[in-house]
């Protein structure tokens, strides 16, 4: 009997430790990922370090679309600059929507990105954008996506 009482002893935290261990593992299947907004992606790499530009204006419109096939939201702001309207891509819906800066119709904003051709229309994808005080950085003077933690060495 105290044989058993002190097998019993060594076996039970063995057996609850292990139990709890597997109850406490992450689930990873309902992982999403970059959900088609990784460093690699070919809408993210429509930035070009070397058509970067500035322009200020009035936002008259805040939207979201899917830059591509299998991509999540992303959010893209219309500021009319002079008599043009520039659609400006910001980036990711879920990154953008967990900003501090909340960008309106009406607002006056100054937008630094790189100017590239989506589906056959200009557009500015951008790095930076100032609202009054604030500043949003959406991308490295590289143009790195702040939304991507890892990077490549």
């Amino acid at each position: 009997m105290k044989r058993l009482i002190i097998i019993l002893g060594l076996l039970l935290p063995a057996v609850f430790l292990s139990v709890s261990q597997g109850v406490a593992a992450p689930r990873l299947k309902n992982w999403t990922g970059s959900r088609g907004w990784g460093a690699e992606a070919p809408y993210v790499r429509l930035y070009n370090v070397k058509t970067v530009e500035t322009v200020r204006g009035m936002v008259t419109a805040v939207q979201r679309f899917i830059p591509g096939r299998g991509m999540s939201a992303g959010v893209r702001i219309l500021v009319r600059v002079g008599i043009d309207v520039m659609d400006v891509h910001l980036g990711p819906e879920w990154f953008i929507e967990n900003q501090d800066l909340m960008i309106h119709p009406k607002d006056q904003v100054e937008v630094k990105g790189s100017k590239v051709f989506f589906r056959a229309q200009p557009a500015l994808i951008a790095s930076e954008l100032i609202k009054g005080d604030n500043i949003m950085r959406l991308r490295d003077e590289n143009g790195f996506p702040a939304w991507i933690a890892w990077r490549r060495h």
